[in-house]
C-alpha cells in the first residue's frame, strides 16, 4: 500500500508551531528568573573558614529560620580545610535559598565580602559572619524599616546582643544615633552586625572591602560609603538582631595585624577630615570635624545634639 504523506507545507507549519510553541516556553522561564531576581530583597553574605563543627551550622540555620522569607543566603568558604563544602551542599538539599561559593585558596574576609557583594541578587545586603546568630525577626525588623526609608543607604540595628565567651553573658548596647554617616562610624561600635545596605549603592560607586586589611575592614567600607554621599539610620525595633560570638579563635595573624589596620583605616578618616597631625588625638575635635563633614542627611538639630553628647563643652 503506498503511503500517504502529509503536504511539506502542512509540514512546515507544524515545525513552525512547535517552534513558536518552545520559544514561549523558553520566554515565560527567563521571564521568570528575570522577575524573581528583581523582586529578590534581601542577599545574605556570609564567609565562612573552617568553622564546620563550630558555629556555622547555627549560623546557617539561624538564617534559615527567619520569619522573613524574601530573601537568599550566599555562603562564601574562603578556603576552609575541614567539612564546610559537605555541610553546606547538606543544607542547600534542603533549602534552595542558599547559594555555595568555595575557592581552594583562603584569601581573607573581605576578599570573601567582595565575593559576596559581587553575585547578591537582592535589594539590600544584609551582612552576618559565621560565628554570629540571627533572632528570627532579624530580617523582618529590618526590611520593614529599610522600606519606609527608601532613602537611607543603611539601616542599621538599634540594639545588639554581644556574646562573651567565658561566662556565657549576652550584653545588649545601643548602636549609632542617626548621625550622618562619617561621624555615626567614628562616635559609635559601627561595625558589620546585622546591618543591611543598598547593593545598586556600592556598585555605582565601585565600593569594595579593602583586601589588605585583616581588622578594620568594615569600619573601612562604611567610611567609603559616607565619603560617597551614603546615609545611615538606625532600625527602631527594641530588640537585638544579632548575636556576636566574642572569642579569640580567629588565626594568629589577625590579631598581629588589627594595630597596624585600624591606623590605617583612622589614617584614611584623618585625610579625608583634614585632621592635621597635632589634633589626631583630641576625640571632641576629630567627632566636630566628622559630624560637620555631612550633615545632609539629617536635622541640623539632631547632629548638634550628637556633638553635645559627646562633645559636654560644645556650645554652638
Amino acid at each position: 500500500m503506498k503511503k500517504i504523506r502529509p503536504p511539506k507545507n502542512t509540514l512546515l507549519f507544524l515545525w513552525v508551531t512547535a517552534c513558536a510553541v518552545m520559544g514561549v516556553i523558553w520566554l515565560f522561564l527567563l521571564f521568570r528568573l528575570w522577575t524573581a531576581m528583581q523582586c529578590l530583597a534581601v542577599s545574605v553574605v556570609l564567609p565562612t573558614y573552617n568553622r564546620a563543627d563550630t558555629y556555622l551550622p547555627r549560623a546557617i540555620e539561624s538564617v534559615l529560620n527567619q520569619t522573613f522569607k524574601n530573601f537568599e543566603l550566599i555562603i562564601v568558604d574562603d578556603g576552609s580545610t575541614d567539612e564546610t563544602k559537605a555541610l553546606i551542599h547538606a543544607y542547600m538539599e534542603k533549602d534552595k535559598r542558599i547559594r555555595y561559593i568555595g575557592y581552594s585558596k583562603n584569601k581573607g574576609v573581605s576578599h570573601a565580602r567582595n565575593i559576596g557583594n559581587d553575585v547578591a541578587r537582592g535589594k539590600y545586603i544584609a551582612i552576618m559572619d559565621s560565628d554570629d546568630f540571627a533572632f528570627p525577626h532579624w530580617l523582618e525588623s529590618m526590611y520593614t524599616f529599610a522600606s519606609e526609608h527608601p532613602d537611607i543607604t543603611i539601616i542599621v540595628p538599634r540594639r545588639n546582643a554581644y556574646f562573651e565567651q567565658n561566662n556565657d553573658k549576652a550584653i545588649s548596647i545601643g548602636s549609632p544615633l542617626n548621625y550622618p554617616l562619617v561621624g555615626g562610624i567614628f562616635a559609635s561600635s559601627f561595625g558589620n552586625l546585622g546591618l543591611l545596605f543598598q547593593r545598586d549603592f556600592i556598585r555605582k560607586h565601585q565600593i569594595r572591602y579593602d583586601e589588605d586589611l585583616v581588622n578594620g575592614e568594615d569600619w573601612d567600607f562604611w567610611l567609603k560609603m559616607g565619603y560617597a554621599g551614603a546615609s545611615a539610620k538606625r532600625c527602631m525595633s527594641t530588640r537585638p538582631v544579632v548575636l556576636m560570638r566574642v572569642h579569640r579563635t580567629n588565626p594568629k595573624n589577625y590579631y598581629q595585624r588589627a594595630g597596624r589596620d585600624g591606623r590605617k583605616v583612622m589614617d584614611g578618616l584623618y585625610q579625608f577630615l583634614n585632621i592635621p597631625p597635632d589634633k589626631r588625638k583630641d576625640q571632641c575635635f576629630i567627632l566636630k570635624a566628622a559630624m560637620r563633614a555631612m550633615p545632609r542627611y539629617l536635622p541640623e538639630e539632631e547632629w548638634r545634639h550628637g556633638l553635645q553628647r559627646y562633645c559636654s563643652s560644645d556650645k554652638k
